[in-house]
């Protein structure tokens, strides 16, 4: 809520981790030494981390239980709170086949906290009233049109919008699964829709299909490798068991030459 652009947040998930793992990195190759092994002896690893620790727990149904298949993939580029509406939005579209004209007024509830974070926020990709609305006329959201700050000036979309109201839900903010959303909508010849989201689509309760996934990952590798390269990378994630050499990888990932780029040899 009071960092508006989230830039806080990207950094401590994505950047300070990459930032630490390269001072190691360097620190190590420049000499340094640490102790041996973190998670043994005085004030090691777990005592950092947890008051009263169990490493026990690290090992519990090992071969058994694997912590990644509760991984949570979200199926939009967007804020989380703004997901479970989308959902309901889509499926809403998907049955009865109405368009953004026919909208007297949406109501969306969302838990009361997750409100305030998506309720005409300043990111595009956070404001679920904005969202929703371009969801509604152009049928669809790419990574692309969801962070294209212009597009909240669309006297379009800008339209939509004020008929959309936020509604905080304290009885949304206590239901299991987390993140859960109603959208109701009211249309001009009075028909009227409501839709909940109980589990959002991504999440380990609702988890997307493989070839979903491998969509989303070729759309958001493509803008910055290109469609050939993107198509590579997923074709050889999806077959990782079979390579015998995970370093052989690296070159799908590698920036192109200047040369390769002019011949037009990665698309």
């Amino acid at each position: 809520m009071r960092d508006a652009e989230h830039v806080e947040k990207a950094f401590d998930f994505g950047g300070m981790p990459a930032r630490n793992g390269v001072t190691a990195a360097t620190m190590v190759a420049a000499g340094f030494t640490g102790v041996d092994d973190v998670f043994s002896g005085e004030r090691n690893f777990f005592e950092a981390y947890a008051p009263r620790p169990d490493p026990e727990q690290l090992t519990e149904q090992l071969g058994k239980r694997f912590e990644i298949m509760g991984t949570n993939i979200k199926k939009w580029s967007v804020g989380s709170p703004a997901q479970s509406a989308l959902d309901a939005l889509e499926a809403l579209i998907a049955i009865e086949r109405f368009g953004p004209d026919e909208i007297e007024a949406i109501e969306v509830h969302l838990p009361s906290r997750s409100a305030r974070t998506v309720d005409n926020s300043s990111m595009p990709d956070v404001n679920v009233q904005h969202l929703m609305a371009m969801l509604l006329i152009d049928g669809t959201l790419s990574f692309a049109t969801i962070h294209d700050a212009a597009r909240m000036q669309d006297s379009a979309i800008l339209a939509l919008r004020r008929k959309i109201t936020l509604v905080p839900s304290e009885e949304l903010a206590h239901a299991v699964p987390p993140r859960q959303a109603i959208v109701a909508i009211k249309a001009h010849d009075g028909l009227c829709l409501s839709r909940r989201t109980v589990a959002v689509r991504g999440t380990a309760d609702n988890p997307m299909t493989p070839s979903e996934v491998e969509a989303k990952a070729s759309e958001l590798i493509a803008g910055v490798l290109g469609a050939r390269r993107a198509e590579a990378i997923v074709r050889a994630m999806r077959n990782i068991e079979t390579v015998a050499d995970i370093t052989a990888l690296r070159r799908l990932w590698r920036p192109s030459t200047s040369k390769h780029r002019a011949r037009g040899q990665i698309g």
